[in-house]
């Protein structure tokens, strides 16, 4: 039974460091191909500011960020009465879609395309593309 737990164990680490990774050197995988920032785009660095204590960049980055210890919560406790419940709702899971998704318009509303992080990324793939169609002006 013990070398079942360090077995998962061992596996969420690994799951976690290629994340990790990926994050660190690609990046968000819509912003890299399609270049519009996605509905979690800055949620990582507004963890990351409320790690740091700085509730405004965090804000600023991702407000669903302040979201984030509650959501860890309910996924590592779930085995305990409080958060099973949450886990296993149904409802817990689509308010927080349809909250992220909310954010997401207002955030792409109000702040996209001038403030980071809701800015065009210039180096996406599908942007070039675009880009280079109108450089050589394409016809149908």
């Amino acid at each position: 039974m013990e070398e079942k737990k360090r077995n998962k164990f061992f596996t969420y680490a690994a799951i976690a460091a290629a994340l990790g990774l990926y994050l660190k050197f690609i990046g968000c995988a819509v912003n890299t191909f399609v270049g519009i920032p996605c509905p979690g785009c800055g949620l990582t660095r507004g963890a990351l500011a409320l790690l740091r204590m700085d509730f405004a960049a965090a804000w600023q980055y991702h407000p669903m960020a302040f979201l984030l210890p509650l959501v860890a919560a309910v996924i590592v406790f779930r085995k305990k009465p409080f958060f099973n419940k949450l886990f296993s709702s149904s409802i817990f899971w689509l308010a927080l879609a349809v909250l992220t998704l909310a954010v997401y318009a207002i955030r792409m509303f109000l702040l996209f395309p001038r403030v980071e992080p809701m800015t065009i990324n210039q180096d996406a793939l599908l942007v070039k593309f675009i880009l280079k169609g109108m450089e050589t002006k394409w016809t149908f």
